[in-house]
């Protein structure tokens, strides 16, 4: 019989860093069938964004991580899961909306809140835009937040539209407070990938996890 006050034995401990998406709508299934299959490790997450996500795998505080976005880093390599989509938020009701907004004239004269710097979803929002021949510079930015909870409540209440992840709005835009307007002709496709260090052997647990979601995302791996 276990004394009390003791401790049981540690096991294996991997560490993730993970952006806001993949953390809060892909890791979660993702971890659940990890545990499923070994029990005895111990899952430790850490959200940030994709920026902070890559900096804890160069420092060695995460093994392996989840970005929305790829960075110039040289000693990342970046294995692309799984397509997620941007798109235009605007409320479900008191705005007229374009089909599109492919239609650029619209989005350049609406107030737009963005995400934080360092986020996957602005540094792949800016591309997609630029793409649409729209710079950042010339958008009427009228906040940079951080919490897209706090974001989409903003744009319900008329603050201005914005870009995330149809992830991210998929309940208020099926429940019709908000709408979504495709981000240009082709849609705002992006990856969302594993990231690692390449000068550093992985573990274990994350070769593991790689394994796992390669499984879970055959096409798209």
């Amino acid at each position: 019989r276990e004394r009390f006050g003791s401790r049981k034995k540690e096991g294996a401990v991997l560490r993730i860093a993970a952006s806001t998406i993949p953390s809060q709508y892909l890791l979660p299934e993702i971890m659940v069938r990890f545990r499923e299959r070994y029990p005895g490790v111990r899952l430790r997450v850490m959200e940030t964004d994709s920026a902070g996500a890559v900096e804890q795998i160069l420092s060695r505080r995460a093994d392996i991580g989840f970005a929305g976005t790829v960075l110039e880093e040289k000693q990342c390599v970046y294995i692309p899961f799984y397509q997620d989509e941007l798109v235009v938020i605007i409320p479900g009701e008191g705005l007229e909306g374009p089909e599109s907004a492919a239609e650029t004239a619209w989005i350049r004269r609406m107030p737009v809140i963005l995400r934080e710097e360092g986020s996957g979803t602005r540094k792949e929002a800016q591309r997609l835009l630029r793409q649409m021949g729209i710079e950042l510079s010339e958008l009427n930015i009228v906040a940079s937040i951080q919490n897209q909870e706090t974001i989409k409540r903003s744009v319900r209440n008329g603050m201005g539209i914005s870009i995330l992840s149809r992830l991210a709005a998929e309940d208020e835009i099926r429940s019709g407070v908000l709408r979504a307007v495709p981000l240009g002709e082709t849609g705002g496709k992006r990856n969302i990938n594993l990231v690692f260090d390449r000068r550093s052997l992985h573990s274990t647990e994350a070769e593991k996890l790689i394994d796992l979601v390669r499984e879970m995302y055959p096409d798209n791996v």
